[in-house]
């Protein structure tokens, strides 16, 4: 969504309420805009400036003669184009030409531009041109959850989407182009494979801490995890390991194939 603010007005301030979104807001004066937030934070918008969803309203204190460009994007699509994760923009403002140096050089095309129209043609160019290269980011999205589940296999949903910044229907789908499973289901598959390489390490589980410590309910529903990978508990697997171990390994991997 483009927005232009231009012309005069009698008013000092303008008050924005917290909605979902991100932002990058061009000024276009020739002095910077003051915004102060419900909880007394104050920042000065330069150039431009980054700002994400926030919590509490803000007033917008402006010079009469007021001219602006705000491009409003979905949480979602800012973090795949420009790779910075709305979490990073929450209740912050941040000045973009700190940031990266192609806002910058955008706002000196918007300054130059002599009508609204060509600087909306502008902002549509360089958009369209972020979503053409952004598609190689997003055919990787599969693989950083599976990634993050990988090196944290008890991370939740709630921090996989703050993390890599999209939501959750976009997560699933993307996880299972990658894996053809769920992450539900992968996670699983990891807490399985940690349970069976303790019990092969120690000969024995901590029913009750190994549950408490990898997310599973309790200890019956580690067990039942358990015995839908393995069709055993993991009491009978105990005396499956005093096997000969050739013979043990082979059948456990036939195990694994034909659970999963």
């Amino acid at each position: 969504m483009f927005i232009e603010a231009s012309g005069s007005s009698t008013l000092p301030m303008i008050r924005n309420y917290p909605v979902h979104k991100s932002e990058i807001v061009f000024n276009l004066n020739s002095e910077p805009i003051t915004a102060v937030r419900g909880d007394g934070i104050e920042n000065t918008l330069t150039r431009s400036v980054l700002r994400g969803s926030v919590s509490v309203w803000e007033d917008i204190h402006h010079p009469k003669q007021t001219d602006c460009m705000i491009i409003s994007f979905h949480p979602e699509v800012f973090h795949s184009l420009f790779q910075i994760p709305s979490s990073e923009l929450t209740d912050q403002s941040i000045d973009g030409n700190l940031h990266k140096r192609e806002f910058d050089e955008i706002w000196h095309q918007l300054i130059e531009a002599k009508s609204f129209q060509a600087r909306l043609q502008i902002a549509e160019k360089w958009i369209l041109n972020k979503i053409k290269h952004s598609a190689y980011k997003q055919n990787n999205i599969g693989l950083s959850v599976k990634e993050k589940c990988d090196n944290t296999p008890n991370i939740t949903l709630k921090q996989l989407e703050k993390e890599i910044g999209y939501g959750r229907q976009h997560l699933f789908d993307e996880f299972k182009k990658h894996t053809g499973i769920s992450i539900k289901k992968y996670q699983e598959l990891l807490r399985f494979q940690m349970m069976m390489q303790t019990l092969k390490t120690n000969g024995i589980i901590d029913g009750i801490t190994f549950a408490h410590e990898n997310d599973f309910y309790d200890q019956a529903h580690m067990i039942k995890t358990f015995k839908k990978f393995t069709g055993k508990t993991p009491t009978e697997m105990k005396e499956f390991f005093m096997l000969d171990k050739n013979s043990n390994e082979k059948n456990l991997n036939l195990i694994f194939e034909n659970r999963t």
